[in-house]
């Protein structure tokens, strides 16, 4: 038998709920009224509403932010699902979904035809999941927003409902993601666990990895700088000390990396307008890359001078740190664009 177990516990949802609309206003949303009633009535946790006009790209924008909002369970939408011009709301919700429920837009249409007969072929109602979370696209209609919710979409966010319902989903929702995460990062175990990557059967090859930074100073640090007039001695010469003893230092200080005979390290500093550019290049013969060596060189030689200005220039900030080209193994070259 199918239908509601009242002896059954009720799990409530967060719901966003969204109207797309070009002309309707929080006073005349009354297909958005409609849905917020229905879903309050039920139980569930009305998340945040709004109204947003029938353009394509704002309609994506808005259900992306609430794929991506952890808090929020379902996204429902009303209006835009039509045949004319304005009508986008699938071709702006559809490119986002990792899964399309394809029985959604046959069973919506088997109830809507109850209702209006075959004018329900002009509605494009569609749903799909995303991130862990289930997305509904209604017509505008106050009577498809009836439909689609009291036939279809309330029986499968009822925790109840049997035999099956879509919030029993819910906690299963990322499993595929957290498999196919941990065949991503290499760090992590099908435990979930934290791993040093085992090397032994990798050849030896050649690798060389440069990065960059930056430290924002004032023109008047700049010119301590360039001067060698700051308290602690010369800038420059100090950081490129330490970026290079940071890079022989890496395996120390990030828990997961190894151990590397690095056969070159060079740093260079470089005033410039707004401060010092940090560039750092660094080479092996190994069974891993030096990637993280290039970046951790940088950072302390960042942090050298920011540590040596700082008590004349208490605006210095880091930043951007980044890696700008790397060589060798496995996954060949890669180069920043820029």
């Amino acid at each position: 038998m199918h239908g509601i177990n009242e002896s059954l516990e009720f799990t409530p949802v967060s719901v966003a709920v969204m109207t797309v609309s070009d002309t309707r206003t929080p006073e005349t949303d009354t297909s958005g009224d409609i849905l917020v009633q229905r879903l309050e009535a039920a139980g569930h946790h009305l998340a945040t509403r709004t109204i947003v006009t029938d353009d394509k790209d704002k309609i994506a924008t808005q259900v992306q932010s609430w794929i991506d909002d952890p808090e929020i369970d379902v996204v429902i939408s009303t209006g835009g699902t039509g045949l004319t011009g304005r009508d986008t709301t699938p071709e702006a919700i559809t490119p986002l979904f990792e899964k399309t429920i394809e029985g959604f837009s046959v069973i919506f249409h088997q109830v809507s035809f109850q209702s209006v007969g075959l004018s329900t072929l002009q509605s494009r109602a569609v749903a799909g999941l995303a991130n862990n979370t289930f997305i509904f696209a209604l017509p505008g209609s106050n009577g498809a927003v009836k439909d689609g919710w009291d036939k279809v979409i309330s029986f499968q966010l009822d925790s109840r409902h049997k035999p099956c319902n879509l919030v029993e989903l819910m906690p299963r929702l990322s499993e595929k993601y957290e498999t196919q995460l941990s065949d991503k990062l290499t760090h992590i175990d099908s435990e979930r666990r934290a791993i040093m990557v085992d090397v032994a059967d990798k050849p030896d090859t050649k690798r060389t990895a440069i990065a960059r930074g930056f430290v924002s100073l004032t023109p008047d640090t700049l010119a301590a700088i360039k001067a060698g007039a700051t308290k602690k001695g010369d800038v420059l010469s100090v950081a490129e000390l330490a970026g290079i003893m940071g890079a022989k230092k890496t395996a120390e200080l990030i828990p997961l990396c190894h151990p590397l005979p690095l056969s070159k390290v060079k740093l260079v500093l470089t005033p410039q307008a707004e401060g010092i550019a940090v560039t750092a290049e660094v080479g092996c013969t190994g069974k891993t890359g030096v990637e993280m060596e290039a970046l951790t060189a940088v950072s302390v030689a960042c942090l050298t001078v920011y540590d040596m200005v700082k008590a004349m220039d208490k605006s210095a900030s880091i930043g951007p740190i980044e890696l700008v080209e790397k060589t060798g193994g496995k996954s060949g070259t890669f180069k920043r664009d820029d």
